[in-house]
């Protein structure tokens, strides 16, 4: 039979068995549980009953084709206790082996057909244990060459008494118990080597492969697979699987029935019940289910049905022994605590995994920062690189590095926090130098970290990094202020613009009216065009307050530039040269004249405090062309023609860094309380 067909058979017979037996143990109805068999030793104490005939002292199959000697050695041999069976035909003898255990075997060496050292060759392969003993007639020298190669135990020659027999029998059966009490013991070392080494194995896998490896090399075992249960506890899946057809059987479900559920309760109840009665450990009982085919032993730890051991004889006919089930049950519960560690380790390491990845991939610097017995950082996640630019590694191997981190003036600061300054759940701000050598600001929340007698032995956290968010902060500070300033300059203009209105009125009233003198009428002219060049400035100082609505107009900057040429020269200095090259065909544009000319003194107030030892100012206009592939330089973002408007200087210019940040708002490389 194929061996997945027979596994499914098996399993199938297992829902049967529990169908049609009766319930146990005065239960009745329903469906019951599957019998279980426990080793004698785990039974309670019985009651002592009256004496009865004495067991034999071992089974021996005795194979003869001569029926008369076969007669007269069965009836010899049943008075001397053993339990003799005997044949006359070698294959019948092999089958009655392959049905039950015999512990000797006395054979006749020539026989038709298959002789004794053939049968016994034959037998070995059923039971390997096996002890035999030849009779035979022939010449002893002969004889004994062929049982020594037949690695017999002992020889009779015939014809033999009953009192040659019986030592022979005996030195026989010391040598199979011998042989029994080796295999037990290496048994026994092997489980105990086994459970040595699963318990330090936390792999899930490994464990069942080292149970399946374990399994399989108990003599007797055709084949051997483990059954566990499914996530969600509907079916049993073939988890691992050795032997004949291992491939095949390997990732089989059983539906996890009702009677496989009655099988796994009562295993339970019966092994709490004699833990209770004989004060025995459970390895040490014998719980298993015997089909057809095979055999299945419940895997159990900690009252939980781990998974099932099932393994296929060599010889489905014969009962298992008792040594053998004890020691696949012992290595079945050794194996459901190795499988159960391993379990929640995987449990555990994939919820270590699931929470480090977490922190690995957070955007915020995640920390734990040991105190005691020494100081030392614990963890840090990957964050901290993007966000102060030094490694974990760095950081791990160069404990004074925190020092260095840390803004010089934020130093007591930071003590404190890793003192335990602040309240777990605290947040607190400081600085830090980046490997660049900028400022970064960190908001830390904190979770100090006590030990059983409340001793402070860590501090535990994330820092998230608030440095834009301050800058922000900063520029609307700076917002605030300059519109503050915006009003005051808008309220300034407005006065100013009324005095400025008087005097201009005054100086046509003069001119018109009185016709004074040719000296005093251009010195009144002055007067005028030096009150019209302030109203130019009032209204730059509306524009900057928000007051003067921004007044678009078809212009030229060449008269832009010169009309503004003589107010720059006089407000940046006789030592500073003002150059202008305009370009003659300039095209117009659409603007702000007084935006434009804020523009130019902007720019010239700037170049002034880049050249304190004088210098020149080069203004120049030019019609340029902006091609498609040179938009992303420009801010006008779009191809086509376009008006220039230059300044240039003769200063000390702007550095790499500071050149990188010239377009953004507020950014200013004057000291506190310089410029605007």
């Amino acid at each position: 039979m194929a061996g997945s067909q027979r596994f499914e058979e098996s399993m199938a017979a297992l829902a049967a068995q529990v169908a049609a037996k009766p319930m146990a143990d005065g239960q009745s109805g329903g469906a019951s549980p599957i019998s279980i068999a426990v080793s004698e030793e785990a039974r309670p104490p019985r009651k002592k009953l009256k004496a009865a005939s004495p067991a034999p002292t071992a089974t021996l199959l005795i194979l003869d084709d001569d029926e008369d000697q076969i007669k007269l050695l069965c009836k010899t041999m049943g008075p001397t206790g053993y339990a003799a069976t005997c044949f006359t035909s070698a294959e019948a003898a092999l089958g009655a082996l392959r049905e039950q255990p015999f512990d000797l075997v006395l054979t006749d060496l020539v026989m038709p057909g298959m002789d004794g050292i053939a049968f016994l060759r034959a037998a070995r392969e059923i039971e390997p244990d096996l002890v035999g003993i030849l009779m035979t007639a022939q010449d002893i020298a002969d004889s004994t060459l062929q049982a020594m190669r037949a690695s017999v135990q002992d020889l009779l020659i015939k014809p033999f008494s009953i009192s040659a027999v019986l030592p022979v029998l005996e030195r026989a059966l010391n040598v199979r118990r011998l042989r029994q009490e080796n295999v037990h013991l290496q048994q026994a070392v092997g489980i105990y080597e086994l459970s040595m080494v699963i318990r330090l194995t936390l792999d899930f896998e490994a464990v069942l492969q080292k149970l399946a490896d374990a399994a399989m090399a108990h003599a007797q075992v055709r084949s051997v697979s483990m059954l566990l249960p499914t996530h969600d506890g509907s079916a049993l899946r073939v988890a691992v699987s050795r032997g004949e057809h291992a491939e095949r059987d390997l990732g089989k479900r059983i539906p996890f029935s009702q009677a496989l559920a009655h099988w796994v309760q009562r295993s339970l109840k019966r092994v709490s019940r004699l833990n209770e009665l004989a004060d025995l450990e459970p390895p040490s009982l014998i719980t298993f289910l015997q089909l057809p085919d095979s055999v299945s032993i419940p895997m159990l730890a900690g009252g939980t049905l781990v998974g099932i051991l099932n393994f296929t004889p060599k010889n489905p006919g014969r009962q298992i022994s008792p040594t053998q089930i004890k020691a696949l049950n012992i290595l079945a519960g050794a194996g459901a605590t190795a499988l159960t560690s391993a379990s929640l380790f995987d449990q555990m390491r994939s919820a270590e995994a699931r929470y480090r990845s977490l922190a690995e991939s957070a955007g915020d610097i995640i920390f734990r920062y040991e105190l005691h017995p020494g100081t030392h950082l614990e963890y840090v996640n990957p964050a901290v690189t993007s966000i102060i630019g030094y490694s974990p590694a760095q950081l791990y191997a160069g404990p004074e590095l925190l020092q260095k981190i840390i803004h010089p003036d934020d130093h007591q600061l930071y003590e404190k926090i890793l003192a335990g300054g602040f309240s777990s759940g605290s947040t607190v701000s400081f600085r830090c130098i980046h490997r660049n050598g900028s400022t970064v600001w960190l908001e830390q929340r904190s979770n100090l970290v006590r030990d059983p007698e409340g001793r402070l032995i860590a501090v535990e956290g994330i820092a998230r990094d608030i440095t834009e968010r301050r800058l922000l902060e900063d520029q609307l500070r700076q917002s605030q202020k300059m519109e503050a300033m915006g009003l005051l300059a808008a309220g300034v203009a407005h006065d100013f613009n009324n005095l400025l209105t008087v005097i201009l009125g005054y100086s046509d009233l003069i001119l018109s009216d009185d016709k004074p003198a040719a000296g005093i009428a251009e010195k009144l002219a002055q007067v005028k065009r030096a009150a019209e060049q302030a109203g130019a400035l009032t209204r730059q100082l509306l524009t900057f307050g928000r007051s003067q609505l921004i007044e678009l107009k078809i212009l030229n900057l060449n008269s832009v530039v010169a009309n503004s040429s003589k107010i720059l020269r006089r407000t940046i200095g006789e030592d500073i040269a003002v150059i202008i090259n305009p370009q003659t065909t300039l095209g117009n544009i659409k603007a702000d004249a007084a935006q434009v000319e804020q523009i130019l003194m902007n720019l010239a107030v700037n170049a002034r405090s880049a050249m304190p030892q004088g210098g020149e100012i080069t203004i120049e206009t030019r019609n340029v062309t902006v091609e498609e592939s040179c938009t992303a330089e420009f801010l006008a973002g779009h191809p086509g023609p376009h008006v220039m408007l230059a300044l240039s200087d003769t200063g000390c210019g702007m550095e790499a860094a500071t050149m990188a940040r010239m377009f953004e708002p507020f950014y200013t490389t004057k000291e506190l309380g310089q410029g605007t």
